[in-house]
């Protein structure tokens, strides 16, 4: 479910004849899919033992559904961080484009839009599997969190913050993007993509990457730790939070990151202003 307790995939049906069933298809490439021919993908994989209610429940519970029934008990729901309102206006502003786009809270890593386009709809993954899987538009991939680009101009407020106007060179720069993560998987509750063989001159990042990267500049210097599985209802203790896979990384001083995230900001002059004098208090 979405963080409103909106239902984004559910499953339907009697014990021996579930249906999982997909209310909002646009998130496919995000949210993924459990078919007993194509397997598993995206949050759905990752987070496969709180919604089959082998995680979550009691261990007696587990067993003696294991014993008398032969399957585990009710799956447990999960809230994700996902606002199903903005992600429908994301969707839309993506339309027929190849692309993503990401929506986060600089502060919480939090993620409130993910968008990947194209989509599918995994409610048709009988008719279209095969299709999907031959698509050369690869509909199946999450370009927010595989798809990797070159780095271009994409962090350089970033770059400003940390190294001014001058050039910073190679090894510089290599520093602050092994600082930042790029050389790693970011931690998070789907399939990721980073570039390994990547240096400073020649990186390919993710859209989710950068997303970390431009929190750093709201965030005082640190980048989040991404989230989007926030919580899960357990039946012993309600709703339980889900704590980040990751840890937070401190990248730049936090006086360098603020400077520069007003220095973007079209109310510039009295932003920096009302800055100076706070700090003169």
């Amino acid at each position: 479910m979405d963080k409103n307790n909106r239902p984004i995939n559910v499953t339907e049906g009697q014990s021996g004849s579930y249906l999982r069933v997909y209310k909002y298809p646009d998130l496919a490439p995000v949210i993924g899919y459990t078919h007993p021919v194509y397997g598993q993908a995206g949050v759905e994989a990752s987070l496969d033992d709180y919604l089959r209610g082998l995680q979550g429940n009691p261990t007696s519970l587990v067993l003696w559904n294991q014993l008398i029934y032969g399957t585990p008990p009710p799956g447990l729901d999960i809230r994700l961080s996902i606002d199903l309102t903005l992600q429908a206006e994301a969707d839309r502003l993506l339309g027929s484009h190849r692309g993503a786009i990401i929506l986060m809270n600089a502060q919480t890593g939090e993620i409130i839009v993910m968008a990947s386009h194209p989509t599918f709809d995994p409610n048709e993954l009988d008719e279209i599997g095969q299709a999907l899987v031959r698509d050369e538009n690869a509909p199946l991939l999450n370009r927010a969190t595989q798809g990797l680009y070159p780095i271009g101009t994409a962090i350089q407020p970033l770059v400003l913050a940390e190294f001014g106007e001058g050039e910073p060179g190679a090894t510089k720069l290599d520093q602050l993007y092994e600082r930042l993560g790029f050389y790693e998987a970011p931690a998070i509750n789907m399939p990721v993509s980073f570039d390994a063989q990547g240096n400073a001159g020649n990186l390919n990042v993710s859209p989710l990457q950068v997303s970390l990267a431009a929190a750093v500049l709201s965030n005082h210097g640190v980048a989040p730790a991404p989230r989007i599985a926030t919580a899960v209802n357990t039946r012993e203790q309600g709703w339980v939070v889900l704590p980040a896979l990751g840890q937070p990384r401190e990248v730049t001083q936090p006086e360098a990151a603020d400077e520069a995230a007003v220095s973007f900001n079209p109310r510039r002059d009295a932003l920096l202003e009302l800055r100076r004098s706070g700090k003169q208090r």
